[in-house]
């Protein structure tokens, strides 16, 4: 049940006056009758009869305010609903984090264990990019939920961890257990959905480091054509973009528009960052004029990026200046591959792009790992070990 009455309910009742409206309403929708909108709308403290349908309802009736809608009918959740693990899946995926502090906040209240659990795994989520790597994984090790949604859950955001390291291997593996547990009759639809996403985004994720181009890009078609209106189609189509990067500037920026666009329209200013990083990254590989003075950032991923848009103005000696203010002995696998990429494009030193190579091959990131060898290739390098090198 809701603590409080809501404005969604009036509004909603305002247009069920027009004639016709709700019938229509019912079609569009695929609800089973008249009575399931009825019930909640015309009952204060009612929850609607399944959270999908909220986000559904809102989003038809009031297109320019059904966030605000849906935000105000999460707040207003009880503490003994179960709609609260639905709730936090909202604000977390359309990155609430106002919201998403709010439900955390109320979930020690809960009378739902499933709803306590969930909670702590969304917390273990948004602090996974600051929290190391063993504090993440002993942290979710501890959540031992019986409640389906909470394990599937609990394993995206595992792969999510080992994919912040890397560790494509294990990553792939939590993707598999997650496929599997989202076969479970028991699965919230509305958090089915929502997961579904999540893990094709997983997913493209993973085959980029596998490196089949072709592969990569249609499996972000196929999750695009499921047509589920998620955050997360901003990280697939990066990673489309991403993909295509070895193989055509062109069909890289298609992609990589597509993907800014979308975070544009969803005011997600941290996946903007990113795909702007890959646009940079693709302009420099394409050896279009980028400005250096114009990447202001300072994390490895910038300095990175500002050393290669040096690089493709001719002037290495600066980004070598920039390399070699990197404290190479505190980047991981991942950054070390990259790292070693740059410095081999300034120096063009085999050995420079033999260490990338080790460092692509160590987490296992066939795709990235091409950069080096297509540098080698370049360099002269024999062509049967590049081959080897491939494989």
């Amino acid at each position: 049940m809701l603590e409080y009455s809501i404005s969604l309910k009036p509004a909603m009742n305002k247009l069920f006056d027009e004639r016709g409206y709700k019938a229509s309403l019912v079609k569009k929708l695929n609800f089973k009758g008249h009575s399931t909108l009825s019930k909640f709308a015309n009952n204060d403290l009612k929850e609607i009869d399944d959270f999908k349908n909220l986000v559904l309802v809102a989003s038809e009736m009031f297109p320019d305010k059904a966030e605000d809608y849906i935000i105000e009918y999460c707040e207003a959740l009880s503490h003994k609903s179960k709609d609260l693990k639905c709730a936090l899946e909202y604000a977390s995926s359309n990155q609430l984090k106002k919201l998403k502090s709010y439900l955390i906040e109320k979930t020690p209240r809960s009378t739902h264990q499933e709803v306590k659990d969930a909670a702590k795994l969304y917390e273990i989520y948004s602090d996974i990019k600051k929290d190391s790597f063993v504090n993440s994984l002993d942290k979710l090790s501890k959540v031992n939920s019986e409640n389906v949604d909470n394990q599937i859950f609990s394993k995206i955001v595992t792969a999510h961890v080992y994919h912040q390291q890397g560790m494509y291997t294990a990553m792939s593996e939590m993707i598999r257990i997650a496929d599997v547990l989202m076969n479970d009759k028991d699965v919230t639809p509305y958090l089915k959905d929502s997961y579904k996403s999540r893990l094709s985004s997983l997913k493209v994720s993973y085959k980029l480091a596998q490196g089949n181009v072709e592969e990569i890009i249609q499996s972000g078609l196929d999750a695009l054509k499921e047509d589920i209106d998620s955050r997360f189609n901003i990280w697939i189509l990066m990673n489309m973009g991403n993909a295509a990067m070895l193989k055509s500037h062109e069909e890289s920026m298609k992609y990589l528009q597509m993907a800014k666009f979308e975070a544009e329209s969803r005011n997600d200013l941290e996946k903007l960052r990113e795909i702007e990083r890959s646009i940079t990254f693709s302009n420099c590989y394409w050896k279009k004029k980028v400005n250096p003075s114009t990447i202001n950032g300072v994390e490895i991923t910038d300095l990175h990026n500002k050393a290669f848009a040096y690089i493709s103005n001719d002037q290495t000696e600066e980004a070598l200046e920039i390399l070699n203010s990197i404290d190479v002995e505190k980047l991981n696998s991942d950054r070390k591959s990259f790292y070693y990429f740059y410095k081999g494009m300034a120096t063009r030193s085999k050995e420079d792009f033999y260490k990338s190579i080790q460092f692509f091959n160590e987490i296992g990131d066939k795709h990235y790992r091409q950069l080096s060898i297509n540098e080698l290739r370049k360099l002269g390098e024999n062509e049967v070990l590049l081959q080897t090198l491939s494989s």
